[in-house]
């Protein structure tokens, strides 16, 4: 026999199951790993400011952020500067927004159908991303929620004066936290359009949309002479067309299922309008300046989970009416199987993976490879917020082209010296650590400051430690005084493999010299049997376009070779040692040597030697001499292929 379903639960309730869900699902893994990314290191350090510092800052940058940067200001003046203060309120934001889409759901399809979309508002993935992200697209994510019930609210009340004031108030807060929300407006009227109940309604809303229009102009305005903050926005190509029709065609066939609540608006006269319009229009001035961001039009997704609410509590329905077990049930029940389906989407949200990049990682290996006196130079400069977030990362280190701090310059990056003036100091100095971008993440153009830098670090300096970790790189550049490209000892990371050494490899004679930039280990050169050593790729290395093989004089020229640089001659070099000198050599494939004679190779033997030491034999900085591998460690060995 069918059982009854349970009572309606009162109107709180409808919100509270989604809130509860949304908080818990934000303050999981709040920390990320204790990782911060470009977008969040921006509100950290200018949250440290004081209000008159903001505003002056404003006038020169972020200024469509300016409010959030008070609000967030605030809060750590109240809650103190920690991961969790500076994402907290993004967490509160995500949590009235699902409580507000549970509660249009319920007026505009009944409460099975709120409670439904509040709990799809948080299994969607980019609402569990911005909760959990130290910028303002949250707070707006709230502010359009609410601005969205108090429409639906206002429509059923048609004579409430109030509710169009208060429908204003929110229209025109959630612009000031970002103006892109004012596309809301195009999302709402159709709604209005459709379900007014008289001319009353429409000027209402005419009135309250235009006085907060005319309260966000001189924001937008005066944004625009900050136009350049979003040249890093690409056209949109198919990638971006999918992300914009995929939710649209879901929302469509949702909405045919939907059913009218006990409101005046039916729910679909809402939804599909607030889930299309906005990014619809966005999508359509990308095509005059690229401007389409996913998070710009974030509100759109309450649009979506209201639409798949309406589908689960149809399907709901239609099981009621095949007279199923419980029917009620299904709404928990598929929220539990998306929940299992995306929790290794929901994990990885919760890792420094999730972002661009990771300021804090970065910070941490430069104190790592760094020593006080060090000076260190940012490419571009924005990657300066790695040391305004983490100064005791820096402590010792001198920026050597910075000319006027952030604050002082009202900046977010601060403003640097001539590039005279900054060659001028890195030439002063006997080791530079380079804070960039990792090679996986698309770079900005660079400035001539910037091209200065690593001219500079290319032409005088060589590579020695180089870390990349979660799209930031970090290097360490010796001074060559004398050494021409070969790094001493100290300035080579040691790296322990974790496959054990099987004991010592004799390689004969392995005639070393630097590599085309120096090389990201140390040294590169050719082994026993002619075959080369091959560490190059993007990491420095072998070139053969410029490097030089010089034969000696063993058997068939495959004992003595010595690679050489046509513009850096081999140095004069008594005993080192370099660490991981990697030798990955593929003897299975036949070589010939740049200029020596082709020799016959064994087969299916790969080495890579941990640990080696090096001397000279001779003068190397005459054809002729070389130096000799007289040690090393192998750290894995492939056997010989049949």
């Amino acid at each position: 026999m069918m059982s009854t379903p349970p009572p309606l639960p009162r109107r709180a309730a409808v919100a509270a199951a989604p809130a509860a869900f949304m908080l818990v699902s934000g303050l999981w893994g709040i920390g990320r790993h204790h990782s911060l990314w470009r977008d969040e290191a921006a509100t950290w350090q200018v949250a440290h400011r004081t209000v008159a510092q903001i505003w002056y800052m404003s006038g020169q940058v972020d200024l469509v952020h300016t409010l959030y940067y008070v609000v967030m200001h605030q809060v750590f003046a109240v809650l103190g500067d920690s991961l969790l203060a500076l994402r907290l309120p993004s967490v509160l934001g995500a949590t009235v927004a699902a409580a507000l889409t549970a509660r249009i759901g319920a007026r505009t399809g009944g409460p099975l159908t709120g409670v439904a979309a509040g709990l799809f508002f948080v299994l969607l993935p980019s609402a569990q991303h911005y909760a959990q992200e130290g910028r303002s697209y949250a707070l707006v994510l709230a502010g359009a929620a609410t601005a969205t019930w108090l429409l639906v609210r206002a429509l059923d009340r048609p004579r409430g004066r109030a509710h169009w004031v208060c429908y204003g108030v929110a229209v025109l807060v959630t612009a000031l936290l970002n103006w892109f929300s004012l596309l809301l407006l195009l999302g709402h009227a159709p709604t209005v359009w459709r379900a007014a109940a008289g001319r009353g309604a429409r000027t209402g809303w005419a009135v309250s949309s235009a006085a907060a229009l005319a309260g966000a102009l001189p924001l937008v305005l005066a944004s625009r002479g900050q136009a350049d903050q979003v040249s890093w926005i690409r056209p949109p190509g198919w990638g971006t067309l999918l992300t914009v029709g995929a939710p649209l065609v879901c929302g469509a066939v949702c909405a045919r299922l939907a059913r009218r609540g006990p409101g005046r608006v039916a729910l679909p006269v809402v939804a599909l309008p607030l889930l299309a319009a906005p990014s619809l229009a966005l999508l359509a001035a990308s095509a005059v300046k690229p401007l389409y961001v996913d998070r710009y039009v974030l509100f759109t997704r309450v649009g979506l989970a209201l639409l798949l609410g309406a589908a689960a509590s149809a399907t709901v329905r239609a099981a009621a009416a095949r007279r199923y077990e419980r029917p009620w049930l299904l709404v928990p029940m598929t929220a539990a199987a998306v929940v299992l389906a995306l929790l290794p989407v929901a994990r990885r949200e919760r890792t420094p993976a999730a972002r661009v990049d990771d300021v804090l990682a970065a910070a941490a290996t430069v104190a790592r490879v760094s020593r006080p006196g060090d000076g260190v130079v940012f490419v571009p400069a924005a990657r300066r917020d790695t040391k305004l977030v983490s100064p005791r990362d820096f402590a010792g280190l001198d920026d050597l082209a910075l000319e006027r701090g952030p604050v002082a310059s009202g900046t977010l990056k601060g403003e640097e010296a001539p590039p005279d003036r900054v060659r001028a100091a890195m030439l002063a100095r006997p080791r530079i650590v380079l804070v960039t971008d990792a090679r996986s993440v698309t770079r900005p153009a660079l400035s001539p400051v910037d091209r200065v830098k690593l001219a500079v670090l290319r032409g005088d300096f060589t590579r020695g430690a180089d870390t990349e970790v979660n799209g930031r790189r970090v290097t360490l550049y010796v001074r060559r005084d004398g050494l021409n490209g070969i790094p001493d000892a100290t300035s080579v990371v040691r790296h322990r493999l974790a496959v054990p050494p099987v004991g010592p490899v004799d390689l004969g004679h392995v005639l070393l010299g630097p590599g085309a930039d120096g090389g990201q280990r140390g040294v590169e050169g050719e082994a026993e049997r002619g075959e080369p050593v091959e560490d190059g790729g993007r990491d420095g290395g072998l070139d053969p376009a410029v490097d030089q093989a010089v034969p000696g004089q063993g058997a068939q020229g495959h004992r003595e070779h010595l690679l050489r640089h046509p513009r850096h001659p081999a140095p004069q070099l008594g005993e080192a040692q370099f660490a991981r000198g990697r030798l990955g050599q593929h003897l299975d494939r036949h070589r010939r040597p740049l200029g020596a004679d082709p020799v016959q190779q064994p087969a299916g033997r790969a080495v890579r030697v941990e640990e080696v030491t090096a001397r000279a034999a001779g003068d190397t900085s005459v054809p002729g001499g070389h130096l000799e591998l007289t040690t090393c460690r192998e750290s894995a060995f492939l056997a010989p292929r049949p």
